[in-house]
């Protein structure tokens, strides 16, 4: 089943790298021509490191006009403990953890950033409201090393993984790529396969796991208003396709709070 009708549960062994929140808007010119100073104000206690990165941002094509390359100022609101971060850019905002609990509080952390950048600058409305969700299975962490993926994952992102008499060792590359309209208007694009993964402090060698990449968003044209019950249908429907993807094994392993 690749849509789960499960009910929601919060597992107490996530198996997450990242979680992204990303609202795209008409592009604002005073975000990239001037300090955001008074919104850094506003978010400053829990946000207090910043700094600016420039990118090289490729823009569509006018007519007959060939793309163009150009710098936008991509501004990083960091929390103390380095878990956290907004960005912000002339066309975006964005938030994200590499220390997700549960929908609540990630929710929480959004809220007052996100009215203080609308507070601040006013976007016309959003045209993209997106939630992304990656996460990379330890079997190691999990103590089931012994296991083979397809123990622990649905066919539909294993693929050749999925074969009974597939040689995992022998193996090298193995991934899916997923395109779907889902319920509520929410759009799905998936990645999943085995992978590795660099220790964060840069010591020992790469972490074998298997990446299961959640890319969902909405586009069309949303007021501040919609964006709270637009974000909760991406988050219903990750959950879903999630809870849809692995196996009842693997389930319980994360230990559900339910």
């Amino acid at each position: 089943m690749i849509l789960s009708d499960q009910p929601h549960v919060h597992y107490n062994k996530n198996q997450l790298l990242e979680v992204i929140c990303q609202i795209r808007f008409p592009a604002i010119l005073k975000i990239d021509s001037e300090a955001p100073a008074r919104f850094q104000d506003q978010i400053r206690r829990d946000f207090p490191r910043y700094y600016v990165r420039q990118e090289r941002v490729i823009q569509p094509s006018q007519g007959s006009e060939p793309p163009q390359t150009v710098v936008v100022n991509n501004h990083n609101f960091v929390s103390a403990d380095g878990t956290w971060k907004i960005n912000l850019t002339k066309e975006f905002f964005s938030i994200s953890t590499v220390r997700y609990t549960n929908w609540e509080q990630f929710a929480r952390k959004l809220d007052l950033p996100f009215a203080q950048f609308i507070q601040t600058y006013q976007p016309a409305y959003f045209s993209r409201i997106g939630l992304r969700y990656q996460n990379a299975f330890s079997r190691e962490a999990l103590q089931m090393e012994d296991m083979p993926w397809r123990d622990l994952i649905e066919p539909h992102f294993l693929g050749i993984l999925s074969l009974e008499d597939a040689n995992e060792a022998a193996i090298h590359k193995s991934s899916t790529e997923i395109e779907m309209q889902l319920p509520n208007g929410c759009y799905l694009k998936a990645h999943s396969g085995p992978g590795t993964i660099k220790r964060s402090d840069g010591k020992g060698e790469d972490q074998h796991r298997f990446i299961l990449d959640e890319d969902l968003f909405l586009s069309g044209q949303y007021s501040a208003a919609q964006v709270a019950w637009s974000l909760q249908q991406l988050h219903e429907n990750a959950f879903r396709v999630f809870r849809g993807g692995i196996t009842q094994l693997l389930h319980s392993a994360l230990e559900p709070d339910a």
